[in-house]
């Protein structure tokens, strides 16, 4: 997890070292190669937007089950086995599985 972090961190700084090249030509040029710098810079964050609401899904996509795991753990076994049964039913939870373990179980520090 944290090696992820590291590496989406990376990413940013060199997305945003792109995206201060961008503005400060468009910032020297002047006329037409004005409007094509704006229009390069726009394009640019676009981009970038859609690859981090890409990266935030996925992010989602991970951290739900295992939030659940941890909500999971603290409740007794009917308490859980309930809770099981209505996320069962409910369209929004579908496919989402909460990470199975006892009540007694800390997660390890990786997993936090």
């Amino acid at each position: 997890m944290m090696q992820m972090r590291q590496d989406m961190m990376a990413k940013m700084k060199s997305t945003d070292a792109r995206l201060d090249d961008l503005v400060a030509q468009m910032e020297a040029a002047a006329g037409d190669a004005k409007l094509d710098a704006v229009a390069e810079l726009l394009t640019a964050l676009v981009e970038q937007r859609k690859t981090e609401r890409g990266h935030m899904m996925q992010m989602q996509e991970r951290m739900m089950p295992h939030m659940m795991g941890h909500t999971m753990q603290g409740m007794d076994q009917e308490k859980r086995a309930s809770m099981q049964s209505r996320m069962s039913k409910c369209p929004m939870m579908s496919g989402m599985r909460p990470q199975e373990q006892e009540p007694d179980e800390t997660p390890k520090a990786e997993e936090r």
